[in-house]
């Protein structure tokens, strides 16, 4: 009894617990007022879509049947044709059909008494949808067409179970959402595999025969290799990836029979795909692709197993599946991107490079030890990952010098599984005489030939631990800068000269003021000079510095017990973001700014020598072919003397010279035959108010032909008195031509 007592409570609770569950249970089937009430304007009046298992469509003589099946291996609802095909259904069409059904409304009820089935076309209903949901067989008749709404139907809701059964009248999006056929609700994916679930693909046909496997064993990659073909090397992801798109692409844009479609392709060039899957239980798939397509639009694609699919597809995938073996082949000494690789180790003789990454960087161990900026690092391995060379077929590994190779790159990244850390590995040999290396490829056997470019990367360094700054100069020990440099236009020859007071002059080419700009560019790029990156700890004869393309020598006062001194930057050869440079002094080489190669490359001359200011300007004549306009000011306007001209141009014309600022001085001396000074563009005489002094002098100008000039279209101009072309902007120039 005091057992009973203590755990009465509790035994109430249990009680009414069962209960409630057997309540549940009895009525799991039933319709609950709530929902009755809450699908008033529904024409279902209950429906749990986790429920719907079976949908069927009966039109006159066709009958569809969809099944929804879970397979136990995923967990996934999928729908699947019992009739009129044997196959997977497209689940988002059918999912969207059984949807429309949930959700539909209907426009009216029509009152027991007043439905007339055969007046209705109910007796022989056009449409015929069964569903079954639970323990609720629906059924609903779609019958004739309605007087009001217009287009609008009758529908009979029945069926085992069915809550609240009877007549509606439907509008007519609905009845045209409910009206499908088969063809609706067939998948469009001809593919039925995606590539990470296969273990073997062929491709035979147009291309050729191309036998894929996924590699196993010790050295095996996330990818793919050849079989039996190509040396069994690794397969280029990147290119594979291509042709991989095409069978995400290889969806039906229309349904053709499947013997149409065999027809079509036994007299047609075509590519043979067989899919073979990693899991052993499914089935081998086998399509075809070739042939045109019935009415001339898109190409055939056969799916013959599993569950025969015939549709037309874009003629424009045969392009890349019919992808030849060779260029499949990777020419890639590694295959992984550098976010994967979390350390790297180059060895050559007694020489070592490792680079481990680090927070959000990268620390060196050999052959300095040191942090290396992430961008840096980051840098290196990208250059590293997309190093491509050439194939050698049958190599000899004796000959070549790879089978004691001298240096050897291990990339390592994490294992899938993300327990362990996976080594890639290569062999290097020594340079040849044109600086080419061979390298091995320890996963496939693979043999490239890298040329002296790419060979430099696999070469240990220690630039990584350099710090970008390569010059930090006080401005105010600058005392001046001689530049001497080739352009597309000459050579440069320019001395600027820095007075202690911070005023600068530009003292070669004489008779020439300076540029302030251009001034600012080169002298804040070079005291400041920052390497856009060091690519060796010395020149091995590749980088053109023994004949330079440019030489920069810079003068400092001396101050204090600091004495005078002399920096000379040499720049070399073109390279990816700049050019090859180095300091003397310093053997290392890195990459000028392509900003700062450019400033170099720039004379300093003044800009401004093509300007007008309309405050000294009293006429000016303007000449183009064989018409003249004369401008002249009248108060604080002008106009037009002579020539016919519109008011609003002329201050447009005045507008556009006063800011005639060049984009460079090209050259010194005579003009040249392309620059089009024979028969100018334009020639402007300007007369300038009196009393001025040099500003007092008449302007001459004259702009030549258009060309462009570090990707800016321009007009060549010159100034007489000033033996010097300029390249003005297009810009600048075309829409004073416009105006005339």
């Amino acid at each position: 009894m005091s057992f009973v007592k203590r755990h009465l409570s509790n035994i109430v609770l249990a009680v009414i617990a069962l209960g409630l569950v057997g309540t549940l249970l009895a009525t799991r089937g039933s319709v609950t007022t709530t929902e009755t009430k809450a699908r008033e304007n529904n024409v279902l009046k209950a429906f749990r879509e986790p429920e719907v298992s079976r949908l069927e469509l009966l039109r006159g003589k066709e009958e569809i049947v969809l099944v929804r099946t879970q397979p136990e291996d995923s967990g996934i609802d999928h729908w699947n044709f019992e009739q009129p095909y044997q196959e997977r259904a497209d689940d988002g069409e059918v999912d969207d059909y059984v949807s429309t059904l949930q959700f539909a409304e209907f426009a009216r009820r029509i009152k027991p008494e007043e439905v007339d089935r055969a007046a209705f076309g109910l007796e022989e209903p056009r449409l015929t949808i069964r569903l079954k949901m639970g323990e609720i067989d629906y059924e609903l008749l779609l019958g004739k067409n309605a007087v009001s709404p217009a287009d609008s139907a009758y529908l009979e809701v029945r069926g085992k179970g069915v809550p609240k059964p009877g007549v509606v009248i439907i509008g007519k999006g609905l009845v045209a959402q409910l009206d499908q056929d088969a063809a609706h609700f067939r998948t469009r994916d001809l593919v039925p595999y995606l590539s990470v679930a296969l273990k073997t693909l062929v491709l035979e046909g147009a291309g050729g025969e191309r036998r894929l496997v996924r590699p196993t064993g010790e050295h095996a990659w996330d990818g793919w290799r050849f079989e039996g073909m190509q040396g069994n090397l690794r397969v280029d992801k990147t290119n594979l990836d291509h042709v991989l798109g095409q069978f995400a692409d290889l969806n039906a844009e229309s349904f053709i029979d499947v013997k149409e479609a065999e027809a079509v392709l036994k007299d047609s060039e075509t590519v043979r795909i067989r899919m073979v899957p990693k899991k052993a239980s499914s089935a081998i798939a086998t399509l075809e692709v070739g042939g045109p397509c019935p009415g001339g639009k898109g190409m055939v694609a056969l799916r013959r197993d599993p569950d025969p699919l015939a549709g037309c597809v874009p003629k424009s995938l045969m392009e890349g599946l019919s992808t030849p073996a060779k260029d499949l082949v990777d020419r890639h000494p590694f295959a992984v991107r550098p976010d994967e690789v979390e350390s790297f180790l180059i060895e050559r003789g007694k020489q070592k490079l490792e680079i481990l990454r680090k927070d959000n960087g990268f620390t060196m161990r050999e052959p300095e030890s040191g942090d290396i900026d992430g961008a840096l690092g980051n840098e290196r391995l990208k250059q590293i990952t997309e190093l491509l060379g050439e194939i050698v077929p049958e190599p000899d590994l004796g000959k070549l010098g790879l089978k004691a190779g001298v240096g050897k790159v291990v990339l390592r990244v994490v294992s899938k599984d993300a327990r362990g850390m996976v080594e890639h590995r290569i062999s290097v040999s020594k340079p040849d005489a044109d600086g080419n290396v061979y390298v091995l490829r320890e996963a496939d056997g693979g043999v490239l030939k890298l040329g002296r470019q790419a060979a430099r990367l696999l070469k240990p360094d220690s630039t990584l631990v350099r710090k970008r700054e390569v010059l930090d100069l006080d401005r105010q020990d600058l005392k001046s800068v001689h530049i001497d440099a080739d352009s597309p236009f000459g050579r440069i020859s320019q001395t600027l000269n820095r007075a202690e007071d911070g005023t600068y002059a530009l003292v070669k080419p004489p008779k020439f003021g300076h540029d302030s700009g251009l001034v600012s560019d080169v002298v804040d790029g070079l005291l400041t000079l920052n390497a856009e990156r060091w690519v060796a700890d010395e020149d091995d004869g590749s980088f053109g510095l023994s004949s330079p393309s440019a030489r920069v020598k810079l003068t400092t006062y001396p101050h204090g017990e600091a004495k005078s001194r002399s920096v000379e930057l040499v720049v070399g050869a073109e390279a990816s973001g700049g050019a090859y440079a180095s300091m003397v002094g310093d053997p290392a080489v890195f990459v000028l700014p392509r900003t700062t190669q450019q400033a170099i490359e720039t004379w300093l001359i003044d800009r401004s020598l093509l300007m007008l200011d309309p405050n000294e300007v009293e006429r000016i004549t303007l000449k183009r072919r064989d018409q003249t306009w004369v401008i002249k000011k009248d108060g604080e306007r002008f106009v037009v003397e002579s020539g016919d001209l519109a008011p609003d141009k002329v201050a447009q014309i005045m507008d556009l010279f006063a800011v005639a600022r060049a984009e460079a001085a090209l050259h010194l001396g005579a003009p040249r035959p392309q620059e089009g000074f024979r028969e100018p563009s334009l020639v402007v005489d300007v007369e300038r108010l009196p009393a001025r002094g040099e500003r007092s002098s008449p302007v001459h100008l004259e702009f030549g032909a258009g060309d462009a000039w570090r990707g800016t279209s321009i007009y060549y101009a010159r100034r007489k008195g000033y033996d010097c072309t300029f390249a003005i902007a297009r810009g600048r120039v075309q829409p004073i031509l416009d105006a005339l």
